[in-house]
């Protein structure tokens, strides 16, 4: 309930841009220390990637976009060709550094991946350059040349921000600001190549280096915040390894009804990670707990706040085939009873539900009132009034209003609150099972003509492999107060019915 959902740590990214001198290559990375030599570009127009932590977790653990498109896609197509190569060769290794595959985050471009292998042809006719009468390189002068020799094809400021608006969440981990550093290296020791014409031919070492700062809740134990060039793969992996146990969440609810997936999907969220009360109070200073990650990373002292529960269950339903198509999972904000506050709503064939992970039973139960509740009053305008309670009793009301975000992301439509599990059986074709039955067996009724399926009060019922599979207009299977039911996953294959609990 406290979950304020605008805590996601903001970073807005004040790129900067460094010529380096090869003999102040080390020292010269340190902005707080930046010498006069050091040139310092901030762009003006960079982007908002507020959410981009989250973000990149959801991207990661699921290919299909969970969030409506932020960021144009086009940038790179802007860029020159030398730009383009720098661009795709940070992507690279940026994705690795993100996926908890590499450490370091001081990126050095080859020389070949921006052409420049065959050497860079510089005028030399007033021997400003090099000098053959004494035989020595004038060094100031060459670190000038090569820069201004393709400084009009490559703009790192240009390059990283462009990786920015594109694909923010491959730098996920990143502080607010860059050094880059132009390849004015070459070994000054060779004897000096000349080209036909006269122009003086002098290669680069490398590419240009690119200090990418990481940021403190990634950096590497043996990284200083001054020099902060390395990760903790450990914490950026940990993605990666999130999305492999929320799969495995997902395989093992395989073959159940719609309503009893998520049921589960709740269940196992709850019971993976427990409320952050100090990062509702302000008392955390990143970003973390409003992560899904922490649901899913496997770590019991990991724990979140209400955008982690939405998240994490609207992540578990988009990657379900669910049988009915018309499923969707939406994660909403705005305030519960005046507190900042996310939860979801969930679309089905009859209508629209309100889902509150956040404030379900810690046990998880099916009957739990903020699980696919109906409203007791209102509208999306003035909010909905839901009413809390647990078996045996009362409960209390409690007020759910949508925020600007919400109706800027989603249709009035969308945010009504349709929905009611309550069954009318009046007029529909209706299969009521004997008080006798407590096992139905396997393929007992595949292929039923039926609407709803009513089991016999006060029992212990369990269904067996298929009993209820390919009955196309099975829309319920009522279980009344006291059943307890137990089913095979292979019970309702092919059948869009709902297990509605009364």
């Amino acid at each position: 309930m406290r979950g304020n959902t605008g805590r996601f740590l903001i970073m807005f990214i004040a790129f900067m841009c460094l010529f380096m001198l090869p003999a102040a290559h080390g020292e010269e990375s340190v902005i707080p220390a930046a010498p006069e030599a050091m040139e310092i570009i901030v762009p003006e127009d960079m982007p908002d990637i507020s959410a981009v932590r989250d973000t990149y977790a959801e991207r990661v653990m699921n290919p299909r976009p969970l969030l409506k498109a932020a960021f144009p896609k086009s940038n790179r197509d802007k860029l020159t060709d030398m730009e383009k190569a720098v661009y795709d060769c940070l992507k690279s290794e940026a994705t690795l550094i993100s996926n908890g595959q590499r450490a370091s985050t001081i990126i050095t471009v080859p020389v070949e991946t921006i052409g420049l292998q065959d050497g860079v042809y510089l005028d030399n006719s007033d021997n400003s350059l090099y000098d053959p009468a004494t035989g020595s390189f004038n060094v100031q002068a060459i670190r000038n040349a090569l820069k201004a020799a393709y400084e009009d094809q490559l703009d790192t400021v240009k390059v990283v921000r462009s990786l920015m608006y594109d694909d923010p969440y491959v730098v996920y981990w990143m502080n607010n600001h860059y050094v880059a550093g132009y390849s004015h290296f070459w070994n000054s020791a060779l004897q000096p190549a000349f080209a036909d014409d006269g122009r003086l031919i002098i290669t680069p070492l490398s590419g240009p280096t690119i200090y990418l700062y990481a940021d403190a809740p990634y950096l590497a134990d043996n990284c200083s915040p001054e020099e902060p060039f390395a990760v903790d793969t450990a914490k950026t992996g940990a993605a990666t390894r999130a999305a492999e146990n929320a799969k495995a969440i997902v395989s093992d609810a395989a073959g159940k009804p719609d309503i009893e997936r998520m049921t589960y999907y709740m269940q196992r969220i709850r019971a993976l990670s427990e409320y952050n009360d100090e990062a509702a109070d302000g008392l955390v200073s990143d970003s973390s707990p409003w992560q899904m990650i922490y649901v899913f990373d496997g770590d019991p002292d990991t724990r979140v706040v209400c955008e982690g529960f939405s998240k994490a269950f609207r992540y578990l339903c988009e990657n379900t085939v669910f049988i009915d198509k018309s499923v969707r999972v939406y994660t909403v904000t705005g305030t519960l009873e005046g507190v900042g506050h996310m939860w979801n709503s969930v679309h089905l064939s009859n209508g629209n539900y309100l889902v509150d992970i956040t404030n379900c039973l810690t046990s998880g139960s099916r009957t739990d009132s903020l699980f696919f509740s109906t409203p007791e009053s209102g509208n999306p305008q003035d909010g909905y009034v839901m009413v809390r309670a647990w078996p045996g009793q009362s409960g209390s009301r409690l007020l759910f209003k949508y925020d600007d975000n919400a109706f800027q992301l989603y249709t009035m439509e969308e945010l009504t609150l349709t929905g009611s599990m309550a069954v009318d059986l009046s007029g529909i074709n209706v299969l009521y099972l004997p008080d006798s039955v407590t096992e139905i067996s396997g393929e007992a009724f595949r292929g039923v003509d039926a609407d709803a399926v009513v089991l016999p009060a006060g029992k212990a019922v369990h269904i067996g492999s298929g009993a209820f599979a390919e009955c196309g207009s099975l829309q319920y299977v009522i279980v009344p107060a006291g059943t307890e039911l137990t089913y095979e996953e292979d019970a309702f294959t092919g059948t869009s019915a709902m297990i509605v609990y009364q």
